[in-house]
């Protein structure tokens, strides 16, 4: 008995072949890195507002597939927490933040 022959290729030779997307794409990219920026901004200006907006753009990214919102996660929550003591650490009996509004 002889070997069944190969089924026939019906694609055309030069035809390319149907690759997966590059596994280096990720949508979530651009909400990954909005979350690190927020998570500066949480640090120096504003901790309560840039730590949950980070946090919260952290976790779209990370939903979305980029494996880095979660560090952008981990840096906001971290710079929420650290801007918040440097933010009572430089407050004086007045209220006033490093004396810069003093009478």
């Amino acid at each position: 008995m002889d070997p069944p022959e190969p089924p026939a290729d019906d694609a055309a030779p030069d035809a390319a072949p149907d690759y997966p997307p590059p596994a280096g794409r990720r949508e979530g990219r651009p909400y990954t890195i909005a979350g690190f920026v927020c998570a500066a901004i949480a640090l120096l200006v504003a901790p309560v507002y840039g730590g949950v907006a980070g946090t919260v753009l952290g976790v779209v990214g990370l939903r979305k597939g980029d494996p880095l919102g979660k560090r952008a996660v981990i840096a906001s929550v971290v710079a929420m927490v650290l801007g918040i003591f440097v933010l009572i650490a430089t407050q004086d009996s007045n209220n006033n933040a490093l004396g810069l509004l003093a009478p």
